[in-house]
């Protein structure tokens, strides 16, 4: 039998001998003979190391003397009211008014702290995730003024295959660091960041399985980079000095190093130089982002703030901005050794970290079961931002300013959904944890799934709003959809919010922990659609005349095909 339907069984058992005991039948135990199996025991300690948060039999969070100590005084009360059954019919009938005044004051309380409950969890949804909307929209728009500016050093122009690497490996780091907020906050909700023995087993042992996971998927995406290098026809950088342009060599007017164009045949120091940069890249940046996400985590448990709201946006614009950022750096310190043992040194300890992290990761509690599974969505995003990374190459050769909107029409649909996700997530894992008794009530008296749907759609509009109105008063873009740009935006809304909450039930429904596996999949696919939508809008202006959003070279090849 499943751990999930054991414990409903369980809870169905407990609540048959609540009524039997009221009625006077019996006396109540909430231990009974079937909670106390120690198979049962067994099967809901590996449900909960499977959402990572493993309850240790020693932890002072699931003190067994304290829940019976409270069951004892339970027992005592389900005893008064049995008492109170044996008055006579007289008695009785002279307190019915009393009763039913009392039963109605209850029913008001319960309904002004449902409401209480409702409106706290809204204004916390507006308060806490706009600012963070807005900060990742900003952040990734200087994602791509950095990458702009990075593209013309050294290190992009020798090694080509890096600047392939980027793409993948912004998106792999979104992820991760999103996956990582996701299941600290499901903790933090259920109370397991509160011990302090508790918060620091849980924080290492899940940056320990960050650095594992950065470490092997940055090594696979700078593998498929060089093999793409080896058939991508792009600009070569070292021309011998002295050597004038020949046949098919012009001038890059940001550079006075000329460059031509060619079919690449990177060897062996290539692949290292990537492999050393990547790992190299993912590693540090884990470690730097990986520290901040548990801090603002736990910051915000100890402000009562729900991290759901805040960290998705800003795990996914961090991880562009510094990983790109470290990126370039270290493949500038790294270019000049490039024809040196010195990279591939560097790949020589990467893997045996990668090692050491491995068996670290196998021999905990916390994350045993998440590193054994966690990987297939990781690669099946990596393999999506591939396609993604053909569209979008495709639209800014083609639209004017397509680039800037692609950013808001996937980076903010994309954190609306992920901050669905993650607030279903945690409130799925409450819902069956053993501990989390004032969470559930708290959960109980929020938004509800459908509720915090509409809350995010509409906070949409006044964000994206806010992002047109910045890049165009800042003068980086005055491209015009009109209201096309609008219904491809509200269409990628309503797609990423709804896609991230069937395919949380989803996982949920197959027993896989939707903080590992719904993020990846949701963000790599609405960046994909996202995009698609966005050429699609740009297409039906220009098939409405509106020519001006077209880039100049191909307005003008459009025009003489007509």
């Amino acid at each position: 039998m499943s751990p999930i339907l054991k414990r409903d069984v369980a809870e169905t058992v407990r609540q048959a001998r609540r009524l039997a005991a009221a009625a006077g039948l019996r006396d109540y135990d909430e231990y009974g003979e079937y909670e106390l199996d120690p198979v049962g025991v067994s099967k809901v300690a590996a449900a909960n190391t499977r959402s990572g948060g493993a309850v240790a039999s020693g932890s002072a969070e699931w003190d067994r003397d304290r829940e019976r100590t409270d069951h004892e005084r339970g027992r005592e009360v389900t005893e008064g009211r049995s008492t109170s059954l044996d008055l006579d019919h007289g008695e009785s009938y002279d307190n019915a008014p009393l009763l039913r005044a009392h039963d109605d004051s209850e029913s008001v309380t319960t309904t002004m702290s449902a409401i209480e409950g409702k409106w706290g969890d809204l204004k916390g949804l507006l308060f806490s995730s706009t600012p963070s909307l807005l900060f990742g929209l900003l952040g990734l728009v200087f994602s791509g003024e950095l990458l702009e500016h990075c593209a013309r050093w050294r290190v992009f122009r020798r090694v080509d295959e890096l600047f392939i690497l980027v793409p993948m490996i912004g998106n792999l780091k979104g992820n991760l660091e999103m996956c990582l907020s996701a299941r600290l906050g499901t903790s933090a909700t259920l109370g397991e960041l509160d011990g302090r023995q508790t918060r620091r087993s849980l924080l290492i042992a899940n940056m320990t399985l960050l650095g594992l996971q950065a470490l092997l998927i940055s090594s696979l995406a700078a593998v498929i980079s060089f093999l793409l290098g080896l058939i991508t026809i792009h600009r070569l950088g070292d021309v011998p000095a002295g050597s004038g342009p020949s046949n098919g060599t012009v001038s890059d007017p940001s550079q006075s190093d000329p460059w031509r164009e060619g079919t690449t045949r990177p060897g062996g120091a290539q692949l290292v130089m990537v492999l050393a940069t990547g790992m190299g890249a993912a590693g540090l940046s884990s470690l730097a982002l990986g520290s901040f996400m548990s801090s603002l985590v736990v910051v915000c448990r100890w402000k009562g703030v729900d991290p759901d709201n805040i960290t998705p946006p800003v795990a996914a614009c961090l991880g562009d901005l510094v990983t790109l950022f470290v990126l370039a750096l270290i493949g500038t310190l790294l270019v000049g050794a490039m024809d040196t043992v010195g990279p591939l040194l560097g790949v020589i300890l990467m893997g045996a970290a990668a090692s050491w992290f491995t068996v670290r990761v196998l021999r905990d509690e916390w994350v045993r079961n998440i590193a054994r599974g966690a990987w297939l969505p990781l690669i099946g995003a990596m393999l999506i931002s591939s396609g993604t990374g053909m569209v979008l190459e495709s639209g800014v050769g083609k639209y004017r300013g397509f680039a800037l909107l692609a950013i808001s029409m996937t980076g903010l649909t994309g954190s609306l959904g992920a901050i669905h996700a993650n607030r279903l997530s945690t409130t799925l894992h409450t819902a069956l944890h053993p501990e989390s008794r004032s969470s559930r009530e708290r959960k109980a008296h929020g938004l509800t799934p459908g509720q915090s749907i509409i809350v995010l759609f509409v906070l949409a509009f006044p964000c994206q709003g806010a992002f047109l109105l910045f890049v165009h008063f800042s003068g980086w873009s005055d491209v015009d959809l009109g209201w096309v740009g609008w219904v491809a935006y509200t269409v990628t809304t309503i797609f990423s919010l709804v896609v991230a909450h069937y395919l949380t039930i989803f996982c949920w429904w197959r027993d896989l922990d939707p903080d590992s596996y719904t993020l990846p999949l949701h963000s790599a696919t609405v960046d994909l659609v996202g995009q698609i939508v966005l050429m699609c809008a740009y297409e039906l202006c220009i098939w409405r005349g509106n020519t001006s959003v077209m880039e100049v070279a191909d307005s003008v090849r459009r025009t003489v095909m007509t």
